[in-house]
């Protein structure tokens, strides 16, 4: 009787059986991808979700503010909804004061200027003067804002893998933040700022953060650095 060599009967059998050990092999790297909306998702339930951070009525930002070698001060920043802010920076005993109504009026003394009285703000800064003052950030409700979100890809940041995601506003500047794999922590932020009708880079990183019990208040130290331009950190936040 004619018998195939085993090898014909068997390499059908070794072909599934190694197609399915592949599959099984990919199955938990597939499952681990993370979506740009996925990880939007992620990041704001790691701050304790859409729900609280809206509950948020007011906030206060405190810290040091560093221009560049030997020329540093402080600075205060009140929020309010919807969208008010006053801003005061204090350098060399002088300060520079910004403040938004929250609809469409900006102010602002800079007694570093020639004229040190109270001016209009600057139609750049009110150009994005929202996104400024809107505390929730551009995550929160990205799409009704305008917002466009792209996972970049992953990568590491001090040794550490993160996501880096690019968002795009309805002005049509472009900003990345980095979110820890892990935790979905915001861990850095990089974007331009223009300023007397040049573009200046900024990065921002963010450490550890905290919050209290009651989810009333969250506190998250942040270092925020522009090359050549400030540096400043403390960021608290509270309810009321």
């Amino acid at each position: 009787m004619n018998m195939a060599p085993p090898s014909t009967i068997i390499e059908p059998q070794m072909k599934t059986r190694i197609v399915a050990i592949a599959l099984l092999l990919f199955v938990p790297l597939a499952a681990s991808a993370q979506t740009a909306e996925e990880v939007v998702k992620k990041a704001l339930d790691a701050r304790g979700g859409a729900v609280k951070i809206k509950a948020v009525r007011s906030e206060r930002v405190a810290g040091r503010i560093i221009f560049g070698p030997g020329q540093e001060g402080t600075f205060v920043v009140e929020l309010k909804r919807p969208y008010k802010m006053h801003a005061e920076i204090t350098v060399e005993g002088q300060k520079i004061i910004r403040v938004y109504d929250g609809k469409s009026g900006g102010w602002m003394i800079n007694p570093f200027d020639e004229n040190k009285g109270v001016q209009p703000m600057p139609a750049d800064d009110l150009k994005n003067i929202t996104d400024e003052s809107d505390f929730d950030g551009p995550l929160v409700d990205y799409q009704a804002k305008g917002n466009q979100i792209e996972l970049i890809g992953k990568e590491t940041l001090d040794d550490k893998p993160v996501y880096r995601l690019r968002l795009t506003n309805k002005s049509g500047d472009i900003r990345f933040y980095l979110f820890d794999a892990f935790t979905f922590f915001l861990r850095k932020w990089e974007g331009t700022h223009k300023t007397s009708d040049k573009e200046m880079p900024w990065e921002s990183f963010f450490s550890a953060r905290s919050s209290c019990g009651s989810g009333k208040a969250r506190t998250k130290p942040v270092t925020r650095r522009c090359p050549g331009s400030l540096s400043f950190r403390n960021t608290a936040r509270s309810e009321g």
